[in-house]
């Protein structure tokens, strides 16, 4: 049975993480179009995915929701708390490669982001580590707001070649200022 959904706007629904999702998540966090920009090492299986949506069922410092549209989950979106007090998060997101390129993306770190800084208070959020090969993400942050913070020279290793990473962040009173 699928989550119920925490947020949703007229193109996406985000949804709780539930037991169910596990082949959703192995199936896509292995795919080699995903996984290399994911940071994933090793094969994942069924038994590892029920055991982290388990273990961290009932994690206060992240939000963790499955990205939906027109009812069928098509991502994963995170949104870990770093600091409550200072108001600090990060947030990680991906959509399996045939629904890229329809605006899931965006409307995901809209309502997320949205949601962080107006219901959670928080002041900043970041989107760590990307590669500097993944132009979409490149783009969508950019195209959001995020300024480019870091940028960490040989910092992932991708078939077999050492590549670029990005840290970006927004802070809340630049997003409220282009409200997204």
């Amino acid at each position: 049975m699928p989550g119920a959904v925490f947020l949703a706007d007229d193109h996406v629904e985000l949804r709780t993480r539930e037991r169910e999702d596990a082949n959703f998540r192995r199936d896509h966090v292995n795919d080699p179009a995903l996984r290399h920009m994911l940071g994933t090492k090793r094969p994942q299986n069924l038994v590892y995915e029920e055991a982290a949506i388990e273990s961290t069922s009932d994690d206060r410092d992240a939000i963790r929701l499955i990205i939906c549209e027109d009812g069928v989950a098509v991502g994963h979106v995170v949104l870990w708390i770093h600091d409550w007090i200072v108001g600090s998060a990060e947030i990680g997101i991906w959509v399996i490669p045939n629904a890229q390129g329809r605006g899931i993306g965006r409307a995901t770190v809209s309502l997320v982001v949205s949601y962080g800084i107006e219901q959670l208070n928080l002041h900043r959020i970041t989107a760590e580590s990307i590669h500097a090969t993944n132009e979409a993400s490149i783009g969508l942050f950019e195209s959001m707001g995020f300024s480019r913070e870091a940028h960490r020279r040989d910092a992932a290793f991708v078939d077999g070649e050492f590549v670029d990473v990005f840290d970006y962040a927004v802070l809340a009173p630049d997003w409220r200022a282009n409200m997204h």
